[in-house]
């Protein structure tokens, strides 16, 4: 129910622009195109973010996580970094993760793309994405930045779908909703730890499927 009547509020907005300026009688100027390109791209990322858990995912499997980080390094790059430095510190081990390689990729997305926001105005912004395995057979995901970070009394919101803190048109409110989604599916734990001003870590726990199996036999 939630879902629905946020989806329904969220594109009847841009909609309802769209509509009002190809209906009008006017030549485009430069400013609407930019406009109605905008509030596309919005319709268009809401729609992206609802698919990438929405739509059943058959193919899983287990797979190093380290592997899956590196392959995806460049695309992560390519996304409109500029000046940010992106960081990797991967454990020497292996981390065998049972589940679907495009749905960690996802994951990877939508909390570098959160990153790049909260760091737009830091100095010397980066983002860090780390692997760690410990002795108890459980492996961490952790992406930290150096941006805004997030107030206290947001910190208990910003997993609730369409919830956003970001300027009208940036965000959907939907990308941490998401990796939330897929984290469960994975039968992991996220954790949030934020500081106004500092930056935020996003911690994930997995098991490691190789230490799980070694202690079944």
């Amino acid at each position: 129910g939630v879902l629905a009547s946020g989806i329904a509020h969220e594109l009847n907005t841009p909609l309802t622009t769209i509509q009002f300026i190809l209906h009008s009688d006017t030549l485009l100027p430069p400013e609407t195109k930019m406009l109605l390109q905008g509030e596309a791209e919005r319709m268009g990322r809401i729609t992206r973010d609802l698919l990438s858990f929405a739509t059943p995912h058959h193919d899983e499997e287990i797979f190093n996580l380290n592997e899956v980080i590196q392959q995806t390094q460049p695309l992560l790059k390519s996304a409109n970094l500029k000046y940010i430095e992106l960081i990797l510190e991967l454990c020497a081990e292996k981390i065998s993760v049972k589940g679907v390689r495009n749905q960690i990729q996802q994951i990877l997305f939508n909390l570098v793309r959160n990153a790049m926001d909260a760091t737009e105005h830091s100095v010397s912004p980066f983002i860090r994405i780390k692997t760690e395995k410990r002795e108890d057979g459980v492996a961490i995901l952790t992406v930290r930045d150096n941006g805004t970070g997030i107030d206290k009394e947001n910190l208990q919101k910003i997993l609730d779908p369409f919830f956003t803190t970001k300027s009208p048109g940036r965000g959907t409110g939907l990308g941490l909703f998401v990796v939330h989604q897929i984290v469960q599916k994975h039968d992991a734990i996220l954790t949030i730890d934020s500081e106004k001003g500092t930056g935020t870590t996003v911690r994930i726990l997995f098991l490691d499927r190789e230490c799980v199996n070694k202690e079944a036999a």
